[in-house]
């Protein structure tokens, strides 16, 4: 049994097309949307017999056949398209998408019945929507595609399935009055926290948005962003749901509900248009019964479009980098030339991408720019303690006329070439003192600590191992105890010790490893460094 997957199966059929495959519907005669001749075929599509129409809420069957001539293929699957029927062959809203598979009997879609992958059955349950612009609606299959185990594909548009009983007539409507609404127009980060800005210069730039629509009744089904940019310059973004299937997506976001639906928009605008700002004039949304309500005369979520033609920056560089932060957390100047500004500099916002594991990188402590001495300008960042690198990946300068420059891949812009890197650290540590804090020890008692003062140049000690060798220079046991260490004021740190339990009478030498927090290790003990004090030893005696 093969199982299809939604991407498995649309890849599937994708490339197929790509491919060339020939496409067949049943022995229908050639329609304009029909596929040329292929192995794939459809028949008996048809909803269950209904002489009357149903009312709205029912549940009605729909039955189809595909037929497969390739003996090759082991497994079919696809999807069938139902909507609403405006007219013959003309159909609003979104399609309710229900797929179906060999031998499989889909969450959401269709039953597999019976045959073989030449010649399979399948059902599907449809319960009619409520919702309506009148007080009747015809909904039909508008469109089936296939595929098969071998690559051959079929898509059957609404002309070439025109024969077939493959339509449901419905009463009793609930009209769809009800005008769809949005909320949180805004400019669309991405998940990137990148600003209202994009960069165009000889190539398309980008223009993104988000927002919430809701309508209670039909739900939505598609819009359009109305935009003007410099000059009157006017652009039409279209955006909806292509069809719907228990979740589907608008942009990016996924789509449980098409009562309440969170879309992005993404707006590309043509090569070399004029620099300046570009936001939202008008909102079209329409229904899934086909109506439409436009929201006109808007000046919202504004984009700054920018070639960096009037404001310009260059000389990027980091100061000091490398930098310390092994022990803190120190600030770094971010600086540049910037030409062809109007009223000075107004402000410059710093994108920082990080290369860490856990946490932020570095990040702007403040957007109001330095005039250093010798003219170029620059901005504070913070680069976290712990943090190896971390990558400028974007930067904006606005001037005090509103002109923008913009680098660094976040805004498809030219790369300033600044990252921040920490200081190497090739010193290990050392120590300048070392003491137990008792030197005789009972049977049964087990436990001492080592007092040492460490010397850490650079990266702070934050790990030891303590050992225990007995009076022949023999390991009494492995890494007795471990674990981190936090060095406190003036280098003193604290080292566990462990005795084994039923350790006998006698003298004992306490060795000890020391590592910083770029990994470089220091080992003090028989065979290893000396310390400055002598051996460290105790000695264990009978109550």
């Amino acid at each position: 049994m093969i199982k299809f997957a939604r991407a498995s199966l649309r890849a599937l059929l994708l490339a197929a097309a790509l491919a060339g495959s020939a496409l067949t519907v049943g022995a229908m005669p050639a329609a304009a949307d029909a596929a040329p001749a292929g192995p794939l075929s459809v028949s008996k599509l048809s909803f269950e017999p209904v002489d009357h129409p149903v009312t709205a809420g029912s549940s009605v069957k729909l039955q189809f056949t595909v037929s497969d001539t390739n003996s090759a293929a082991t497994a079919i699957g696809g999807d069938v398209y139902l909507s609403l029927e405006t007219a013959p062959g003309a159909f609003v809203g979104v399609p309710v998408d229900v797929q179906f598979a060999y031998q499989n009997n889909l969450y959401n879609g269709a039953a597999y019945v019976s045959g073989t992958p030449q010649e399979s059955t399948y059902s599907y349950t449809f319960t009619v929507p409520r919702y309506a612009a009148g007080a009747s609606a015809c909904w039909g299959v508008s469109k089936i595609t296939a595929g098969d185990s071998t690559g051959a594909t079929l898509t059957a548009g609404s002309a070439a399935l025109a024969g077939f009983h493959a339509q449901v007539q419905a009463t009793q409507l609930t009209y769809d009055n009800a005008a769809p609404s949005y909320s949180g127009l805004q400019f669309a980060s991405n998940y990137t926290y990148k600003r209202p800005y994009t960069y165009d210069n000889g190539v398309p730039g980008l223009l993104s948005y988000q927002l919430t629509i809701q309508q209670d009744q039909s739900g939505f089904w598609k819009g359009s962003l109305g935009l003007r940019g410099p000059g009157g310059a006017t652009l039409a973004v279209p955006f909806g749901i292509t069809q719907y299937s228990g979740q589907e997506s608008c942009g990016t976001f996924s789509v449980n509900s098409l009562q309440y639906v969170m879309c992005d928009v993404a707006a590309s605008l043509p090569a070399g248009s004029a620099a300046g700002t570009w936001y939202v004039s008008s909102v079209t949304l329409t229904t899934n019964v086909g109506a439409s309500t436009t929201f006109s005369g808007l000046q919202t979520a504004p984009i700054t479009v920018s070639s960096n033609s009037v404001v310009s920056a260059n000389n990027f560089s980091i100061s000091p980098n490398p930098a310390n932060n092994w022990t803190s957390s120190p600030t770094v100047q971010v600086t540049m030339d910037v030409a062809g500004t109007q009223g000075g500099v107004s402000a410059v916002y710093v994108d920082c991408d990080g290369l860490y594991s856990v946490g932020i990188a570095c990040a702007q402590t403040s957007t109001t720019p330095t005039l250093d001495a010798d003219g170029t300008i620059s901005v504070p960042l913070r680069f976290y303690q712990g943090s190896a690198n971390c990558k400028i990946d974007g930067i904006v300068i606005v001037d005090g006329a509103g002109n923008v420059a913009l680098y660094g891949e976040k805004y498809g812009a030219p790369d300033p070439g600044l990252t921040v890197t920490r200081i190497a650290d090739t010193v290990p540590p050392t120590v300048t003192a070392a003491s137990l804090n008792t030197t005789t020890l009972q049977i049964g008692q087990q436990s001492l600590l080592v007092n040492a003062t460490v010397n850490a140049p650079v990266a702070p000690v934050n790990g030891f191992t303590t050992y225990v060798y007995d009076s022949t220079g023999a390991l009494i046991s492995g890494d007795v105890e471990s674990g981190g260490v936090t060095q406190g004021p003036n280098g003193a740190v604290q080292l566990g010790v462990y005795l084994p339990y039923g350790t006998a009478p006698g003298t004992y030498t306490i060795g000890f490893a020391i590592t910083d927090a770029a990994g470089l290790r220091s080992y003090y003990g028989p065979g290893g460094l000396g310390l400055p004090g002598g051996p460290l030893t105790v000695t264990v005696v009978a109550p």
